[in-house]
């Protein structure tokens, strides 16, 4: 099973693998030019289209994924586009307007080093923030990334995505995905208020 191959294409990357595998790569970190800007871009309109179209049929396919994908992309994308602007971070200096925390930092942070832009970590946001907003999903959101991350620093970047993202929806006044494909489909469901006669 162990192949050579001379090239890499990264379209196939995120098109010719499982769902499940093109989560995996766009969540990648340490390497922020693995996928270029044209095929994430590229691949999220296509995706987005697609999960939009298939969404709505009656035929089981699930939605989780394909929104774990379109948040990755769509943060990955954002993640690139901010590393292409803004280039390498510079390094590490202390707060000036904190010189009493000088000593601490200096304690935790013998060499300074420098905080690179990773379009990774922003793919975990897209995908917190898209899932949490799409679906109107907290808890859920918060445990599953936590799961396939394994990394507790990651905890903030996620809640601030959630939360930012179901603020947002609550301003719209929308409901999730889930709750609208109930009536787009005319599925049977209890209303969200009593019915007149249900209250004597």
């Amino acid at each position: 099973d162990k192949v050579a191959l001379d090239h890499y294409s990264p379209g196939a990357a995120i098109t010719l693998v499982p769902p499940t595998a093109v989560v995996r790569n766009l969540l990648v970190r340490g390497a922020p030019l693995v996928l270029p800007m044209s095929t994430v871009a590229a691949f999220l309109l296509g995706y987005f289209l697609l999960a939009a179209c298939c969404s709505t049929a009656w035929i089981p396919g699930g939605l989780l994924v394909p929104m774990m994908c379109i948040g990755a992309a769509a943060g990955r994308l954002y993640g690139m586009l901010w590393h292409s602007i803004l280039g390498p971070a510079p390094p590490f200096k202390a707060m000036p307007w904190v010189p009493e925390l000088q000593p601490l930092l200096q304690a935790l942070y013998p060499t300074p080093s420098p905080l690179p832009m990773e379009p990774g970590i922003l793919a975990f946001a897209g995908c917190a923030a898209f899932l949490s907003g799409s679906g109107s999903l907290v808890m859920f959101v918060l445990v599953l990334l936590l799961e396939v991350t394994l990394e507790p620093f990651l905890i903030p970047v996620i809640l601030i995505s959630i939360l930012s993202a179901r603020s947002v929806t609550s301003l719209m006044k929308a409901h999730g995905l889930y709750h609208e494909l109930m009536n787009v489909q005319s599925l049977p469901f209890l209303a969200e208020t009593p019915h007149w006669r249900q209250s004597h």
